[in-house]
């Protein structure tokens, strides 16, 4: 009996011990750990939970926006391990300068931690190949080949806008399209078209399943890097990997000759280098992800952007039509005319400062680093703030929250080491060149064949889990024909 009371006793002293030494260690890195001077809610130091409660439900970019940084300043301590920086030249150092690799987290947002992808990717070398192999798919000249594919999907569009209009009718306001979801389904299908071999039918039929697998997709792998305990709940669902799975065994019983798209350059990729089917799976899923919804987010920002600013959308109208006289379904201007555009591109670029494609990115440092005066010591996590950055006064003047083009065409007062529309150094968006490729046919295409009509008092509630989307996904916008 004194035997089991000893053992029960040594339990509990030991227990009450790893408590104790959990407490100091917690109290000891909140209060008078390496980043204790750096400014933030101590709350936060204490505990991870905190802030990601605020990551759980999409709302972090936003607490630390209009929250942390007015009330602590360009460098912010929000968790134990973790802190947030706005200043473009501390931003610079970690992402470009430096080149931190992406933090560990970041692990567990693939379906197995062990295969990495290009997003995923933590350590360099894995990386700067994975990148190497996949790079033809988005040069420049390869992008030329897309275009008349990019226009495929613009002529659907048109084709399901006028069949709407002319089924509906128009009224005072003019025909209600919900321009987010429809953006979204083009630039599914776009994407459909351009790396897997053909259309996914979203724009004409507007019915797949895919754009709410996509996004609960991307909430679910987000989810679980709070902590691996949370994969059994938020781990991915078959659907997203089936639908790649017939697509890949649809492509690889063809007898023709490939199709040289982004699809067979992953193929081709996995001969040279032995990759396994689901690290494939992985990797074409994040291009359907960045593909489409974060394009998608940033084309419809614009669009909602330009309506609420009818001066703008006058002028751009005009250079328009200038340049691209008469538009329709089969007669879309070329990429090369659209690019050379000058307030095109002020539009596109202003509307990317204030609606980037991803709002910030995670980096783990792997030595110490001064920022800001503070010593940031090495294994520190640092979420880099792209939104903040592109809306500081410093950087952009008073009016750095307003929407204002016209800054863009003097690009001698554009700071551009501020401005990471799709991040920046050695990790950026593979893929931004073709995103702009879109977003220039879209644009051009809309303002140039319909008039569009703002329909004030909706709900624009902006929420981020990996990329940041309107929350319900909807936008309702007046569509007639221009006359």
């Amino acid at each position: 009996m004194s035997i089991t009371t000893d053992f029960f006793t040594i339990i509990k002293a030991f227990l009450v011990l790893v408590v104790v030494r959990y407490v100091y260690n917690t109290i000891y890195k909140a209060y008078f750990g390496p980043l204790s001077k750096i400014p933030g809610p101590k709350l936060f130091a204490l505990s991870n939970i905190f802030f990601d409660i605020k990551l759980f439900s999409g709302v972090r970019w936003k607490f630390t926006q209009f929250v942390l940084f007015p009330k602590y300043g360009s460098i912010v301590r929000a968790s134990p391990e973790g802190i947030f920086v706005s200043d473009r030249d501390d931003i610079r150092k970690i992402i470009v300068t430096e080149d931190f690799q992406k933090a560990p987290r970041y692990a567990l947002i693939r379906r197995d931690p062990q295969h990495e992808t290009l997003f995923t990717a933590t350590t360099k070398p894995f990386h700067n190949e994975r990148r190497r192999l996949l790079s033809p798919a988005f040069a420049i000249k390869y992008l030329a080949s897309l275009d008349p594919l990019v226009k495929v999907c613009a002529r659907d569009l048109i084709i399901k806008i006028d069949q709407t209009i002319e089924k509906e009718g128009p009224n005072v306001s003019g025909v209600m399209i919900n321009i987010y979801e429809i953006l979204l389904n083009f630039t599914l299908d776009t994407i459909g078209e351009t790396a897997f071999g053909g259309k996914f039918g979203m724009i004409l039929t507007g019915k797949h399943p895919l754009p709410g697998e996509v996004g609960e997709g991307v909430r679910r792998r987000l989810l679980r890097t709070i902590s691996p305990l949370l994969k059994p709940f938020f781990g991915d669902k078959e659907f997203l990997y089936k639908f790649v799975d017939d697509i890949l065994k649809k492509r690889r019983q063809e007898t023709n000759p490939p199709r040289k798209d982004i699809l067979q350059i992953v193929l081709d990729m996995q001969k040279e280098s032995g990759i396994s089917d689901l690290e494939i799976f992985d990797q074409m899923l994040e291009f359907i992800i960045a593909g489409s919804d974060s394009t998608g987010f940033c084309i419809s920002m614009a669009v909602i952007t330009l309506l609420k600013h009818q001066e703008k959308l006058q002028k751009l109208y005009d250079e328009l039509k200038t340049a691209v006289p008469s538009i329709g379904p089969d007669n879309l201007p070329d990429h090369e005319t659209l690019k050379r555009l000058p307030y095109l591109n002020a539009v596109i670029n202003e509307s990317l400062r204030l609606y980037p494609a991803t709002f910030g990115t995670g980096r783990k440092i792997d030595k110490d680093v001064i920022l800001k005066g503070y010593l940031i010591p090495r294994g520190t996590y640092i979420a880099n703030n792209f939104y903040a950055a592109h809306r500081s006064t410093e950087y952009w003047g008073e009016d750095a929250n307003e929407f204002v083009p016209e800054r863009w065409l003097d690009s001698g007062k554009i700071p551009r080491d501020a401005y990471f529309p799709f991040s920046a150094g050695s990790r950026n968006c593979i893929g931004q060149n073709f995103a702009l490729l879109e977003f220039r046919l879209i644009i051009t295409t809309l303002v140039l064949r319909y008039k569009m009509v703002d329909i004030p008092e909706q709900d624009l509630d902006i929420v981020q889990f990996l990329l940041p989307r309107l929350r319900n996904r909807k936008y309702n916008v007046g569509f007639a024909f221009r006359k």
